[in-house]
């Protein structure tokens, strides 16, 4: 028998261990986080949302039409602005300079870092091994989503939902903090609408779990007591009504479900296509997939119905899109520990001094390294480097001179135009243009023909009129271009953009 004395000694060397691989896991993150700030980050869709916060800003007005677009303003689109209120707060945050809002983005990633270290921190003691390795590979794969874009401030919302309703399940008491999801309701319709039905879905997720109490296999189903089931029903009906607080007001219930079902957005947009484990990036994403899926297989312990579902749902989602990965891993910190099998740290900590010793060396030795690579790898790159900022201030230059009024532009160079103050014929608000032109678009890009052969494209030059037409290297529309000279003279060209006007 252990003496009290050898008891306390074991508990103060496991958490010492404990300490040091939470501390560590900070460090490994943050210094992932910081290489891929320095590694060079797409701003994306940043630079039209800049200009929406802007617009927000100065008119004191919440637009629901196309602005920003010549074809929307003409054809008198109704544009869906479910991410306002994230327009704003990145034209507030950013000051106007591409660099403070990538830093911006790269505070939010390390906040919810944090958040999602420390709040499973209770776990670590079972397993310092599993909870190490897993949010620093969380971090790797959430590393790609972070930049200034409205879907980062989504994870806050669902991290906060998620906490209510585990906190609700788990205590034995009614909690009235499940009275908060209404306001994290609203606050989702208006900072990203698009993925703001998560806030009814998963509270049904947990009600179609918490009704009966049965088993199936290893899968058990626990009856919540009325009152909390009641409390549950009543929170989410008021959920629904806050979304409907939004520019858009009820429409918005449908508007992520028919986003989801449109086939011609989600064929042409590369950031919502399913994974293809054949890139390397999307082969990293599935890795922590595989390992959730691993953990619920291999555990001896009941898997509570709710947390197989939740997890089976955002699975789904990350099958129909990669980039819904984040929103797995984020929920997975809620249910994903329980049922990690236990690591004995006494063996560790019977071996001797000098091993023990020399593995703390290694780890911390390990991160010094790593930290100074990083740093070396950022006094490289000289900065920042914004990867897709492909309009350089002489062909902005050239298009001003121009004055157009009727530009063709590729849809990759729609939201630096934007930022530039052009009116665009199509840009990253792909559900705007969806109904309209976004079709003929692809079939210019593309340079199709139709069913007598003929280039799609003669119809659209024709139906358009375009003043002026601002490609990319890649845009086939060029190609076109380029093959008739005597109708479309190539006034500037770069490395990344090809302009040309009509003779």
């Amino acid at each position: 028998m252990r003496t009290d004395i050898e008891l306390k000694k074991s508990m103060n060397e496991k958490e010492k261990v404990v300490r040091l691989v939470f501390v560590l896991t900070i460090v490994f993150s943050l210094i992932v986080i910081v290489r891929g700030f320095f590694s060079g980050k797409p701003l994306n869709d940043y630079f039209w949302h800049y200009k929406v916060g802007e617009w927000i800003v100065k008119n004191k007005e919440i637009p629901t039409f196309g602005i920003y677009s010549w074809f929307a303003k003409d054809n008198n689109l109704y544009w869906f602005s479910h991410e306002w209120l994230s327009g704003v707060v990145i034209y507030l945050t950013s000051f106007g300079s591409m660099t403070a809002a990538m830093v911006s983005a790269m505070i939010i990633q390390i906040i919810i870092m944090l958040l999602m270290t420390v709040s499973t921190r209770k776990y670590a003691k079972d397993n310092v091994l599993a909870y190490g390795v897993w949010h620093v590979a969380s971090v790797i794969v959430m590393n790609k989503y972070f930049y200034p874009r409205p879907h980062i401030y989504s994870y806050f919302l669902l991290f906060f939902e998620m906490a209510i309703l585990y906190k609700f399940k788990k205590e034995e008491k009614n909690t009235k903090l499940i009275y908060f999801l209404p306001l994290i309701a609203v606050l989702w319709a208006n900072f990203h609408g698009g993925s703001s039905n998560l806030i009814y879905i998963i509270p049904v997720l947990v009600l179609l779990t918490s009704l009966f109490d049965f088993s199936i296999g290893r899968v058990e189903f626990t009856k919540l007591p009325k009152d909390k089931l009641k409390s549950l029903g009543l929170a989410t009906m008021l959920s629904v009504i806050g979304l409907c607080v939004n520019p858009h007001g009820y429409k918005l219930l449908t508007y992520p479900l028919d986003n989801m079902n449109d086939k011609l957005m989600l064929s042409a947009i590369a950031e919502w296509s399913a994974p293809d484990i054949k890139n390397i990036s999307s082969f990293i994403a599935i890795i922590p997939v595989i390992l959730i899926a691993l953990i619920f297989f291999l555990t001896k312990k009941k898997i509570n119905a709710m947390d197989l579902l939740i997890f089976a749902f955002f699975t789904y989602l990350y099958l129909r899109s990669e980039r819904f990965v984040a929103l797995l891993l984020i929920s997975a910190c809620f249910y994903m520990f329980d049922y990690v099998l236990d690591l004995d740290l006494d063996v560790f900590l019977k071996c001797r001094p000098l091993i023990r010793k020399t593995v703390y060396a290694l780890a911390v030795v390990g991160a010094l390294c790593f930290a100074i690579l990083t740093v070396e790898h950022a006094l490289l790159s000289g900065g920042s480097v914004v990867t897709d900022h492909a309009v350089s201030e002489e062909a902005v230059a050239v298009i001003r001179s121009r004055n157009p009024r009727r530009m063709y532009n590729h849809y990759n160079l729609g939201g630096e135009l934007i930022y530039n103050d052009f009116d665009v014929f199509i840009d990253g608000r792909a559900d705007m243009y969806s109904k309209y032109n976004f079709r003929d678009f692809i079939d210019m890009a593309s340079l199709t023909l139709d069913g007598q052969g003929k280039w799609h494209i003669e119809e659209m030059l024709e139906k358009y009129n375009f003043d002026l037409f601002v490609c990319t290297l890649t845009d086939k529309t060029r190609v076109y271009l380029e093959a008739h000279p005597d109708e479309y003279e190539c006034i500037y060209e770069d490395t990344r953009v090809i302009i040309f006007a009509p003779c």
